[in-house]
């Protein structure tokens, strides 16, 4: 059993850019999971080309690598591996169809949202400097989008953990 506590067979990380997700899906990792991520597929496809691809590319290029991803966590789930999945998962209906996906093949995934507040989000996503798919940079309208759009975990979502990231200091000193 980990230190925190979760032996599930997919953990399935959420929350907005800047919140932690990353470095706890590390974690996990180092526990012995397969980490799978859209940011490090992306990176492995575009590398730093990302930001100068149009915002429509950009769009097309998340939502190919996000159903790769997908198809990668039915094949390790089905295969008997631990996995977390380190993404946003910002809308009810992805968190839906990753829980489909899961009851697919008899897995009860745990949802970990990390959350922090609005002004240290920005002040860890300020100091990034691009150069990696665990430090992309968002833009102030990207954030103010993410933060408007991303829908926080419901009562009935009842296999949610949550982990308040506002003192995580290794976040904050990047």
């Amino acid at each position: 059993m980990n230190k925190y506590n979760i032996n599930q067979q997919a953990i399935i990380m959420c929350g907005i850019s800047g919140s932690g997700k990353t470095f706890y899906a590390r974690e996990f990792e180092q526990e012995g999971y397969i980490r799978l991520s859209t940011d490090s597929l992306i990176w492995e496809k575009v590398g730093a080309e990302l930001y100068g691809l149009s915002k429509e590319r950009q769009k097309e290029l998340f939502t190919l690598c996000n159903q790769e991803i997908r198809n990668n966590l039915r094949r390790l789930l089905k295969s008997g591996h631990k996995v977390v999945l380190d993404a946003t998962n910002c809308k009810r209906s992805v968190r839906n169809e990753i829980r489909n996906l899961c009851a697919e093949v008899n897995i009860n995934p745990v949802f970990v949202y990390c959350f922090a507040n609005k002004e240290i989000l920005w002040k860890r996503l300020l100091l990034r400097k691009g150069d990696s798919p665990d430090d992309l940079i968002v833009s102030k309208d990207q954030f103010s989008e993410y933060w408007q759009g991303f829908e926080r975990p419901e009562d009935d979502e009842t296999d949610f953990i949550y982990q308040d990231t506002n003192t995580l200091e290794t976040l904050k000193n990047k």
